[in-house]
């Protein structure tokens, strides 16, 4: 009962996760995040288990640890302009300048190591490997964007069980069960455009049925009047798998090589999708119900799981008291080919939607630099660049990303059983991204009219992790 406590509270907490690298993890443990992330090869505290479930083997003693990260994001969409469709009859939204209105997020870590009979030990670890918050300003005479989305979000939870294997003194072995729950949600406003789109669709087949003009205009003006109500998604799964595999290696003293997968976890997203409005909106909706304008469905994503990655690490000890690591990620992000949502019956009107995705596998270059100054303080550094999987053809704001650059800093502390380790980030895109009409996805919010921006911003994370060992 107790782990079904502390796994609910943990749900809790991460439903204002937030995270990098579009929704990559934003660093596990305080002092894997100062490194930049490049701990495949050294791998040496109980997060191993994500970095590395070979490096569990380093350890002598049982450890445990907690911790958090903190995440404040500073995102704006500059110039954001949506062109005028006289087809349509809409006028041009825009240009506007707008900030995120996302409240500082907070992403929990845990995990336990046990080393037993010489060359074994058993790692548990509770932690988001993949997640992300945004929340823009929702009303849409100030925020354009609103109508793409205002508010979304996305985490996945894992427990990892994990067992490791020392060969030998040169080479270890681990392998971990991720077990876990995906969850995503999003808000957008019905833009005026495809309102009248919708409206336009009724109004043919009825004047096909040969119905009164009258009676044509009076649906038609009820479907346009459900413009600007919001569009509220909710879902989750049951359950997803994966597995983490290690493999660390040190051919001499001062080198480690350190390699690990993290396979891929298929999802289904399931939940409740509807319509919410004014009291004089939903009475339009059921006036429009006989239409198959339905305002809730049960709605299932499809094609949105988890990439695997591949993480390769070399450690080398440049001094007694002196290391430096450089690893690089690579991350299969071509999986999310499509975002395809089905409903259970037409949910205003559609019961298929498929937003094109085509994203790319992207390689982070990650950088860390450890100075042990004293036998009780440990100075690091990282670096890591991380590129955009999402390309300018299917950019939106519900999953808004660019090239970034992470820089890191940190300490730690070894007090005999106890250790503090701690971290801050700064994360700014490498440059504005400009998106000039060429977005189909974002496009498709305002029926097909062209969308153009200039997007940036920066995140500042925080990080404390507490550890020991017994």
């Amino acid at each position: 009962m107790k782990k079904v406590c502390l796994f609910l509270l943990f749900s809790a907490l991460l439903v204002n996760s937030a995270s990098a690298g579009n929704v990559d993890t934003y660093g596990i443990g305080a002092k894997a995040t100062s490194l930049g992330g490049a701990f495949a090869a050294q791998a040496d505290n109980v997060y191993a288990i994500h970095y590395n479930p070979a490096g569990l083997t380093q350890l002598k003693t049982v450890a445990v640890s907690a911790g958090i990260t903190a995440l404040d994001p500073k995102l704006n969409a500059k110039a954001y302009t949506v062109e005028s469709n006289s087809m349509l009859g809409t006028s041009q939204l825009g240009p506007a300048n707008i900030a995120d209105d996302t409240s500082i997020c907070y992403d929990p870590h845990f995990g336990l190591a046990v080393p037993f009979a010489g060359k074994f030990a058993v790692g548990l670890g509770l932690y988001a490997p993949f997640g992300f918050k945004l929340e823009w300003p929702q009303d849409p005479a100030r925020n354009p964007a609103a109508h793409d989305s205002y508010d979304a979000w996305y985490a996945r939870i894992a427990v990892t069980p994990t067992l490791a294997y020392r060969v030998n003194d040169k080479l270890s072995l681990g392998l971990g069960l991720v077990l876990g729950q995906s969850a995503s949600g999003a808000k957008n406003k019905l833009s005026q455009a495809n309102a009248n789109l919708l409206a336009a669709g009724i109004g043919q087949q009825l004047t096909l049925m040969g119905a009164p003009p009258a009676y044509i205009a009076g649906i038609m003006q009820a479907a346009q009047s459900l413009a600007n109500g919001t569009i509220d998604a909710d879902l989750k799964d049951d359950f997803n798998y994966s597995v983490n595999l290690g493999l660390m290696y040190r051919p001499v003293q001062p080198l480690t090589i350190g390699l690990t997968y993290r396979s891929k976890a298929s999802t289904d997203l399931e939940g409740d999708v509807q319509y919410k409005g004014s009291a004089a909106q939903m009475t339009a909706l059921d006036q429009l119900k006989i239409f198959g304008l339905n305002g809730k469905a049960q709605g299932t994503v499809k094609d949105l799981d988890a990439p695997d990655q591949l993480q390769l690490g070399v450690r080398y000890q440049l001094h007694e008291k002196v290391s430096i690591e450089m690893d690089l990620v690579w991350t299969n992000w071509s999986i999310v080919e499509h975002e395809t949502t089905n409903f259970n019956n037409p949910l205003l009107g559609q019961s298929h939607i498929e937003k094109k995705r085509d994203w790319h596998d992207t390689n982070q270059l990650r950088m860390g630099l450890e100075w042990q100054a004293t036998d009780i303080l440990a100075l690091r550094c990282g670096y890591f660049y991380d590129p955009t999987p999402v390309p300018d053809t299917t950019f939106d704001t519900l999953w808004a990303d660019a090239d970034k650059k992470t820089y890191s800093l940190g300490a730690g502390l070894n007090l005999k059983n106890w250790t503090i380790d701690t971290a801050v980030q700064y994360t700014i895109s490498e440059k504005d991204r400009y998106i000039g009409g060429e977005s189909e996805t974002l496009n498709a919010s305002y029926a097909g009219s062209k969308t153009s921006l200039n997007a940036g911003g920066c995140i500042w994370g925080y990080s404390l992790t507490v550890g020991y060992q017994f």
